[in-house]
C-alpha cells in the first residue's frame, strides 16, 4: 500500500503588539485677567508644548478661544458679567487625549448699593427717595411683605408705595439697580403709611362768588387725600373742580346770580372717607 502523506503543521500567527500610549499632557491653567470693557479673559498655559495639538469645548454663543505659541490662552466672552468655563483639549499621535475644565469669571464692575433717604409717610402711601439715583441705571422694585401694595419709582429717584397699601400698613421694597456691562446691586428700605385721622370730617369755609361762579374754600385741607367735587345732583355741563394747590373748590359756567350745590369728597385708597354739601351762586349781574 502507498504511504499517507503527514500534513504540513500550519505556522501559528505572531500576536501583534499593542503601541503603548504615552501619559497625554493635561493643560495647567491660571487666570491671568478679566476685563468686561474687551469683554476678554486672558489664561496662561504653564505647561504648554507646541508639539500637541490644542482645542476647546463648551465655547458659550457668540464666544471664541485661542492659544498662540507662548500658552497664552485668550477667550472673547460678549456677556456682561458672570461665570462660565471651557474645556482645553490636548492631543498627539502615540499620546493619550487629555482635557481640562477652565473656569473665569467675567469681571464687572458692580453698582453702588441703593442708598435711601427720610421715609414720608402719608394717608394710604408712603415716599423714599433713592439718594444716590442715576438715571443711566435701571431700576426694579418689588414689596417682599403685603402684597396687595404697589411700589413704582419716578424719574428723580422718588419711591412712592401705596394703592393697597391701607391706613397704618407697611410693606418692605426690595430695590435691585442694573446697568449694562455692570454687576448688579440691590438694597431693602421699609416704611408704613400714617394712621387714619379718627372722625375726619370735611370743612368748608364761605362761598365766595364771582362772575362766572364761586370758590369754596375747604379749611381743612390735606393732600393726604384725594378730592373730588361734583354739582349734586350732578350735571356734566357744570364746570366744578378741586384746586389741590390751593386747596379750595372752584365752580365756573353759571348765569349771573345762578345757585348751585356741590358734593365734596375726600377719598382714601378707593374708599370714602368723608363728604360734605354746599350751596353758592355767581355774583349778580350788574345793573
Amino acid at each position: 500500500p502507498t504511504p499517507v502523506a503527514t500534513p504540513t503543521p500550519v505556522a501559528t500567527p505572531t500576536p501583534v503588539a499593542t503601541p503603548t500610549l504615552g501619559p497625554g499632557l493635561i493643560p495647567a491653567i491660571t487666570l491671568v485677567s478679566s476685563d468686561n470693557s474687551t469683554k476678554t479673559v486672558i489664561g496662561q498655559v504653564s505647561n504648554y508644548d507646541a508639539t500637541y495639538r490644542w482645542t476647546f469645548g463648551n465655547i458659550p454663543t457668540g464666544a471664541s478661544a485661542s492659544i498662540d505659541s507662548s500658552g497664552l490662552l485668550r477667550i472673547y466672552y460678549p456677556a456682561d458679567c458672570g461665570n462660565n468655563y471651557i474645556y482645553v483639549f490636548t492631543g498627539k499621535d502615540g499620546q493619550e487625549g487629555r482635557s481640562k475644565a477652565f473656569g473665569f469669571e467675567m469681571n464687572c464692575v458692580k453698582l453702588p448699593t441703593p442708598t435711601f433717604g427720610r421715609v414720608s409717610s402719608k394717608l394710604g402711601s408712603f415716599t423714599v427717595p433713592v439718594t444716590n439715583f442715576d438715571s443711566a441705571n435701571t431700576y426694579s422694585l418689588s414689596i417682599q411683605t403685603n402684597q396687595s401694595a404697589r411700589a413704582t419709582i419716578d424719574s428723580s429717584g422718588l419711591i412712592t408705595v401705596g394703592d393697597g397699601l391701607g391706613s397704618n400698613g407697611g410693606a418692605t421694597v426690595f430695590v435691585t439697580v442694573q446697568r449694562s456691562g455692570y454687576a448688579s446691586s440691590s438694597a431693602q428700605v421699609s416704611g408704613a403709611a400714617s394712621p387714619l385721622q379718627a372722625g375726619f370730617s370735611i370743612q368748608l369755609g364761605t362761598p365766595i362768588s364771582n362772575s362766572t361762579g364761586f370758590i369754596v374754600p375747604i379749611t381743612n385741607f390735606t393732600t393726604q387725600y384725594s378730592w373730588h367735587a361734583a354739582p349734586e345732583p350732578y350735571e356734566f355741563y357744570r364746570s366744578v373742580r378741586v384746586d389741590l394747590i390751593l386747596g379750595q373748590v372752584e365752580v365756573g359756567n353759571l348765569r349771573p346770580g345762578e345757585l348751585l350745590t356741590i358734593e365734596v369728597d375726600a377719598i382714601l385708597g378707593g374708599n370714602l372717607v368723608s363728604s360734605a354739601i354746599i350751596s353758592g351762586s355767581a355774583s349778580p349781574a350788574r345793573p
